[in-house]
């Protein structure tokens, strides 16, 4: 699997990319969607990517994207029970 980022997609969307076309057309993430009937569930196909490579990868999905996180949840690749504050801050845990 090729994780493709915002800067090939924008080029993409400007020029065409004949090798992303490819790419998406053989890709696993085809699969997924289908084998999973991800279709019309309201999640888009980088979503979709973000939840394959977190399957293939074996790690957890942070989105606070409602439909995102529901199907996440479904595919057992959902981070719960994250403490937001702690996670976006740079300081220290208060002791005490």
């Amino acid at each position: 699997m090729i994780l493709v980022d915002t800067s090939v997609w924008v080029e993409h969307l400007r020029r065409g990319l004949p090798r992303l076309v490819t790419l998406l057309q053989e890709g696993e993430v085809l699969l997924l969607i289908e084998r999973e009937l991800l279709m019309g569930r309201g999640i888009g196909y980088v979503d979709a990517h973000l939840l394959a490579c977190a399957r293939l990868s074996h790690c957890r999905l942070w989105t606070q994207d409602r439909r995102l996180a529901a199907v996440a949840l479904e595919q057992g690749v959902a981070a719960q029970d994250i403490d937001v504050q702690a996670a976006t801050t740079d300081e220290e845990p208060a002791e005490g």
